[in-house]
């Protein structure tokens, strides 16, 4: 998995580690650094449907839904 780490110098970087591993030397100085809380990024498959097909499918739900 990729996560961020920050040494004591505020040196950032991003690092393909196991889920366990939760310091490394920094690749600029060598001092320590440790791993970053950040958000996880989500990317979702495109399945053949144009981008903004379910935002479509909610507003013609909620248009219809007003008649009543």
């Amino acid at each position: 998995m990729l996560f961020d780490f920050r040494c004591s110098k505020g040196h950032v970087f991003e690092k393909n580690v196991s889920s366990d591993t939760r310091e490394l030397p920094c690749s600029e100085c060598g001092e320590a650094a440790q791993r970053l809380i950040s958000v996880p990024t989500l990317k979702i498959p495109f399945n053949g449907d144009y981008p903004g097909a379910s935002y479509k499918w909610a507003r013609y739900h909620a248009k219809g839904s007003k008649k009543y």
